[in-house]
């Protein structure tokens, strides 16, 4: 009996063993994360090229009919301490994938009848909000989410820095508004400005403050608590945000946590396990019900086209970009300082796809999308060359076909830029220029200097096989023969660059400005060595107190010219650093210029007052030189 006893308490330990090894074995399978055969080797494949090369760390999720199939993370949330990257845990930053909740809030609200997308803007506004308008064309929230309302680029006070206190949304978007330079309608031109805009109308129309209209209406209906969306971050976030990084030839170079001031534009925060949630739940089938919208039929209209530049490969759907290679997928890219993320989603397969990096750098998210796409076609059977027929979009213009590109060569700027302040600067450094071929056209972008073959497919438009996909179709609208716009990528349209904003003004403006620096670092040079002979001399015979004021307008407007050059170097360089415009350090330049110029006039006046022509006129050339330059880079232009 005992050994009977024995021999069952046997089994049963062994039993028990089993038992609690199968149990470890589901929970490590688990803590893995599901993966579906097919995914795992494309994304792996990716990885491989660029993690641990130029991507620290990156999570990749896919979850069909609202579950995960896919998820997995590669390299590191924290290079120094080597810490992985959790899910479920970890928060990233995701950018412009913000502006995805703000079209979201903004079809609820229509739903509701509290909004209108094709009403005046102004409805929703303050009285006389909008005080930087050039045209008397309504502006609507599809303008807002179609990118097409024509405001500049804006970078004045774009973050907040040394934990400046947080302000209302209103007083942000009152401040230093952005010049509309285009008419609504007639250019694509993506403006986070603008986006910040749209939600603070979703404020004005809910009578909540943007995130808790959010945190109401859309994170709590699907059980999303691993998410925040504020101007700045509670202490519980900041300890769950994994490092960020910039990468250069040098390597990897830690970034600080972004806090955006247009916060509805790009200030979201949160895990990858939260996000699929938010993405599985947009990716659900036509018709069927949503936890988001109380008609089903709103969800589906959300991912109807509402704009198209002319000859685009894809479109805008109220605010989401279609995928250029199959626009039956919709979804944003976000990208802050240190992260770049990319959420897609694709309602006829109830799929939805999430990639997250820790790195200021988007090939690897746009390589495996391309990938992803790609084997989607080849196991449907529809691997065919890049359709080069197209749909010339919703705001085509005739064209006509001609052997002749001369019309379209040229240099383009983009319509995403500064146009009235020294900021314009980031936009020539965005230039493409274009030059015509025997079958097309060649394109070159300034920011890389590559270039890059494209043939013409009729109708004003060009395709590349080797341009990345988004950049694979370039289109010239066209009127009565003249170039209005050049489509490029998605929601950012070029335009003809004329006047202040082409190459040669820039060199004129550049050189100017380093023939005056050179000039008053040599003048400066120059006035001191005489200063020190001429304090030798006084120290033998009794000085003169003329001798020394005859120097001084030398003296001054050397010293003006100096001090005016230095400012703007280091303002440059600082912008440049935090990528962003300080209106401080802005206005005091402005300041310092115009006191510096006030002063270097009044001592050309002096000097001719004096006739004293030779220094008169050297001095008054070097002084125009150095004003022309200024002026023209927008160094004189308060903000």
């Amino acid at each position: 009996m005992y050994k009977t006893l024995r021999s069952l308490s046997d089994v049963f330990r062994r039993l028990c063993r089993a038992a609690v090894f199968f149990l470890c074995l589901c929970a490590a399978a688990q803590d893995v994360q599901p993966v579906k055969s097919g995914y795992e080797s494309i994304v792996d494949g990716v990885a491989a090229s660029y993690v641990g090369k130029s991507v620290p760390g990156a999570c990749i999720i896919i979850a069909e009919h609202g579950t995960a199939v896919f998820s997995k993370c590669y390299g590191y949330a924290n290079l120094d301490t080597q810490q992985r990257i959790l899910p479920d845990t970890d928060f990233f930053e995701w950018g412009s994938i913000t502006k995805t909740l703000v079209w979201v809030s903004a079809l609820q609200l229509e739903e509701k009848g509290l909004l209108d997308l094709n009403a005046d803007i102004r409805r929703y506004l303050p009285d006389n909000f909008l005080h930087n308008i050039r045209y008397d064309a309504p502006i609507t929230m599809l303008d807002l989410m179609n990118h097409t309302a024509g405001f500049e680029e804006y970078l004045i006070d774009f973050r907040y820095l040394n934990e400046q206190p947080v302000k209302p949304l209103i007083d942000v978007l009152s401040a230093h508004q952005p010049t509309q330079v285009f008419e609504p309608g007639s250019v694509s031109a993506y403006s986070n400005w603008g986006a910040a805009l749209a939600g603070f109308i979703v404020e004005r129309v809910s009578g909540q403050s943007f995130d808790e209209y959010v945190s109401e209406h859309i994170f709590a209906p699907l059980g999303i608590q691993d998410a925040e969306l504020k101007p700045q971050w509670t202490a519980e976030t900041l300890k769950k945000k994994i490092n960020g990084y910039s990468y250069a030839k040098k390597g990897f170079r830690k970034e600080d946590f972004m806090r955006l001031r247009l916060y509805p534009a790009g200030s979201l925060n949160g895990t990858p396990n939260a996000l699929i949630k938010y993405a599985s739940e947009l990716a659900k089938k036509s018709g069927e019900p949503s936890l988001l919208f109380s008609d089903p039929a709103t969800k589906d209209k959300l991912f109807g086209e509402t704009y198209r530049s002319f000859g685009a490969a894809s479109g805008l759907a109220h605010g989401f970009w279609e995928y250029t290679k199959n626009n039956g997928i919709f979804g944003h890219e976000g990208g802050t300082y240190g992260f770049q993320t990319q959420l897609w989603v694709q309602p006829e397969r109830e799929r939805a796809i999430l990639i997250a990096t820790n790195v200021m750098e988007s090939d690897f998210c746009r390589s495996l999308m391309n990938e992803l796409v790609q084997s989607d076609r080849t196991q449907a059977g529809k691997e065919t060359s890049a359709n080069t027929n197209g749909n010339a979009g919703t705001n085509a213009a005739a064209g006509t076909d001609t052997a002749d590109f001369a019309r379209f060569s040229g240099e383009y700027f983009p319509a995403r830029s500064i146009w009235t302040h020294a900021g314009k600067l980031n936009g020539y450094m965005q230039m493409i220029s274009i030059q015509q071929n025997t079958d097309g056209i060649v394109l070159k972008k300034r920011s890389d200097g590559k270039s890059l073959a494209y043939r013409s497919i009729g109708n004003n438009r060009f395709y590349c096989e080797e341009a990345l996909p988004e950049e694979q179709y370039v289109a010239f609208k066209t009127e009565n023969g003249d170039v209005l716009s050049m489509t490029f990528f998605l929601a950012h349209d070029y335009v003809p660059a004329k006047g202040m904003y082409t190459t040669g003004f820039l060199l004129s403006c550049v050189t100017a400005f380093v023939l005056a620096f050179v000039f008053w670092l040599g003048s400066g040079i120059a006035l001191a060595v005489s200063g020190i002979r001429s304090l030798r001399q006084t120290i033998k015979s009794a000085p003169t107190i003329r001798a020394g004021f005859d120097r001084l307008p030398k003296v001054l407007c050397t010293a003006c010219g100096l001090i005016a050059d230095v400012s703007i170097i280091v303002g440059m360089r600082n912008w440049f650093a935090i990528y962003t415009i300080d209106s401080v350090q802005m206005n005091l330049i402005v300041a310092i210029n115009t006191a510096c110029a006030l002063c270097m006039i009044c001592s050309c006046v002096y000097l001719f007052y004096k006739k004293r022509f030779a220094a008169a006129v050297m001095f008054s050339a070097v002084c125009a030189v150095q004003l022309y330059s200024s002026v023209c880079l927008g160094f004189f232009h308060a903000v």
